[in-house]
């Protein structure tokens, strides 16, 4: 079976939706202190196409043109570091992807910070999370590359401290008046209406997907990674063990559990899926079908190798939700050591055919 995998690169996951003709581009640049460069692309269709724009960065389906429009330019993400970890995003039009097209990063928008964002493809607008800041921005783009600052919302008053989410599609479009914003650190999806000037938060309708990091007694959770298939979204979670639950942790070997909220869009309510069969659950893919793929991270295996996990610390796995289903399959398990014939592997990474 051939799975449509996600695509990885640099430390950004970047869903292999956003980038419609399925490829990357990874340069390295000379320039003052920046060590590492790296693109992403999403389609802008021109007026006569018809994306829902549904989904943002997580969205299957989003951030691209529809098949109906042709793709007339691409807005284009680049991410530079530094030597200490920092890094800085910005994001520019381009109108030619051919080896005969220019790329000129003076004509780009600095956000100064690392960034997440989604993409309305139908109405030309960009949503920017930004690291270290609780607000998200609302940017029109124009056909000349200009980004208009249009909209601010800010979600301090509900414990935000940090919009970006660990790269991940938090983001997501539920309609034209309606989008959640999925917080890492304080497990809830908050409501707004992103089209609104300026843009409200609906308080009373804000959810809490905090079951997400409940394990066993000494186990301690971590969210991983965002999946949208159709109108549900997945949120993995890791676990390790630890010798005490309280400040200082000390961690331990990693815990024989993946677990994952399923977020409904339609409803707004949150079910729960683990399998103790596996363990990291880092990486998700979906397959043509439509069921999700859940793989286990690869230092999952490199920890074991170097004794660091113990027996009851599962092979580097994968494991699968079948379409519309809410619990984990328990007829499919695939050991990847075993299928690697021993060698260390793990995590899923786009296949060059798709």
């Amino acid at each position: 079976m051939r799975l449509n995998l996600d695509f990885v690169f640099g430390r950004h996951y970047v869903p292999a939706a956003m980038i419609n003709f399925n490829r990357k581009i990874l340069g390295v640049f000379a320039a003052p202190l920046l060590i590492a460069s790296a693109f992403t692309f999403t389609a802008c269709g021109d007026d006569k196409a018809n994306d829902d724009g549904g989904g943002g960065q997580g969205g299957d389906g989003s951030g691209g043109s529809d098949s109906n429009g042709p793709v007339t330019q691409w807005l284009a993400g680049h991410w530079t570091t530094t030597p200490s970890g920092d890094w800085f995003a910005s994001m520019l039009l381009l109108d030619d992807l051919s080896a005969d097209g220019e790329v000129d990063l003076t004509k780009a928008e600095d956000f100064g910070t690392d960034i997440t964002y989604a993409w309305d493809a139908e109405n030309r607008v960009l949503f920017v999370g930004r690291s270290e800041q609780s607000n998200l921005q609302r940017y029109e783009v124009s056909a000349k590359g200009e980004f208009e600052l249009t909209g601010e919302i800010g979600f301090d008053a509900y414990g935000v401290t940090d919009t970006l989410g660990r790269s991940q599609p938090v983001i997501q479009f539920v309609s034209k008046e309606r989008a959640l914003y999925l917080d890492f650190d304080t497990l809830q999806a908050i409501p707004f209406n992103p089209s609104t000037t300026p843009m409200t938060i609906y308080a009373d309708d804000i959810f809490e997907f905090d079951e997400l990091l409940e394990g066993g007694a000494d186990y301690i959770g971590d969210a991983a990674v965002v999946k949208r298939v159709d109108d549900r979204v997945f949120i993995t979670s890791r676990f390790w063990n630890v010798e005490n639950v309280e400040a200082p942790l000390v961690f331990d070997a990693a815990s024989p559990l993946v677990k994952v909220a399923i977020i409904d869009l339609e409803t707004e309510t949150v079910e729960y899926a683990s399998d103790d069969r596996c363990s990291q659950g880092a990486w998700v893919t979906t397959d043509p079908d439509g069921n999700l793929y859940v793989g286990s991270h690869a230092a999952l295996a490199t920890a074991t190798a170097a004794g660091q996990n113990d027996e009851a610390t599962p092979p580097p796995c994968v494991v699968r939700i079948k379409n519309g289903e809410s619990e984990f399959d328990p007829d499919y398990f695939v050991d990847l050591g075993e299928l690697a014939g021993g060698a260390l592997v793990g995590s899923l990474v786009q296949g060059a055919d798709g």
